[in-house]
């Protein structure tokens, strides 16, 4: 378990304040960054925990990658029509609280999983491409922030893998550290 505890040092880069508040983003480094904030992180390792709990072998990239492809396109989507999206801050904050759900109830089908990280990867993906910039090069900001989200995943796959053999109450707090934080930003949204 004390080699699972490396990812923490993630935690001291990451942003206190969302990720998505009215921010303008224009180039890759501006992608890049963008993960690190808390909201984000938070979600991007716990999907990689969840896929590490839930599957074995290469079978736990599946669920990042289901993340990225939907945070792609969602970005595409709301970038290229220009759409709002109003609601996209709290179900974000919800999506987290998800998360936390999954680190906590194992049993919960994989399914569902699928769909909730689906799904977020669309909110996700959507606030992104709203905040890119017209002046901006579109490609290179979401090659930025899917970079830098992928390597949040694998970091939560790997130290999930670690934390195979951890107590279940591990995994709960975890969890319910997780999802904590997700209702916190869902009241202060």
């Amino acid at each position: 378990m004390k080699k699972a505890l490396w990812i923490l040092p993630l935690f001291l880069f990451a942003s206190l304040a969302q990720a998505h508040v009215g921010h303008e983003h224009v180039s890759f480094m501006d992608g890049l960054v963008h993960p690190f904030g808390f909201d984000h992180l938070l979600a991007m390792v716990a999907v990689g925990l969840w896929s590490a709990r839930v599957f074995t072998g290469n079978m736990r990239f599946i669920a990042p990658a289901v993340f990225v492809t939907s945070l792609v396109v969602g970005a595409s989507l709301a970038h290229f029509t220009g759409g709002e999206f109003a609601l996209a801050e709290q179900l974000i904050a919800v999506s987290v609280m998800a998360f936390g759900a999954l680190l906590v109830f194992p049993q919960i089908s994989k399914v569902l999983g699928f769909i909730l990280i689906a799904a977020s990867g669309l909110v996700h993906g959507w606030a992104h491409g709203v905040e890119a910039t017209v002046g901006g090069v579109f490609a290179l900001y979401v090659a930025g922030f899917v970079l830098t989200t992928a390597v949040l995943h694998i970091a939560g796959v790997l130290a999930g893998t670690r934390l195979l053999a951890a107590r279940v109450w591990l995994w709960r707090v975890v969890g319910v550290s997780i999802g904590t934080y997700g209702a916190l930003l869902l009241a202060g949204v």
